[in-house]
C-alpha cells in the first residue's frame, strides 16, 4: 500500500545515505494541509483518523492558531484548520536516483543509461536482470 511505501522510503533514505555517501537531498521538514471550508476540514479530520488509526504516521489536527505560529508569514484569518505531519520530508528526485545508482554499482551493478528496458526477469520475487 502507500502507507507502506512511504514508511519504507522514510527509513531507506538515511540508510542509503550512509551506505553510499550520495546525499539524497532528504529534508525531514513536515507537511501542512489547509482547509478554507467546512467540508475540507471534515475531509482532513477524516484522513487523519484513518492514518493515526492504521499507525502509518502521526497526523495532528491543528487550528489555524497553530498553523500561524508554525508558519508566521501564512495568512490564516481565513483558515478553519488543517493537518500537520511533523514526520513528512522532501528528498530530491535526481539525487535520490544518483544514490540509487552508486548503491547498486558497490553491490556490483552494471548501469548503463540511454537505453530502452523491455523486460524485467525475475528470480523468485527479486530482479536478476532486464532486457534492453
Amino acid at each position: 500500500s502507500l502507507a507502506k511505501l512511504c514508511e519504507y522510503s522514510m527509513a531507506l533514505l538515511p540508510e542509503i545515505e550512509e551506505e553510499t555517501g550520495q546525499s539524497t537531498g532528504f529534508r525531514q521538514v513536515g507537511s501542512l494541509s489547509i482547509a478554507h471550508s467546512k467540508d475540507r476540514f471534515e475531509e482532513l479530520k477524516r484522513v487523519a483518523a484513518m492514518n493515526n488509526a492504521f499507525g502509518v504516521t502521526r497526523v495532528d489536527i491543528v487550528t489555524a492558531e497553530e498553523i500561524k505560529s508554525l508558519y508566521p508569514l501564512l495568512k490564516t484569518d481565513d483558515l478553519l484548520g488543517g493537518t500537520w505531519v511533523p514526520q513528512d520530508g522532501q528528498a530530491s528526485p535526481v539525487d535520490v536516483v544518483q544514490a540509487f545508482i552508486k548503491g547498486a554499482r558497490l553491490r556490483g551493478a552494471k548501469c548503463i543509461e540511454g537505453v530502452k528496458v523491455t523486460d524485467i526477469r525475475l528470480n523468485g520475487n527479486r530482479v536478476a536482470g532486464v532486457a534492453t
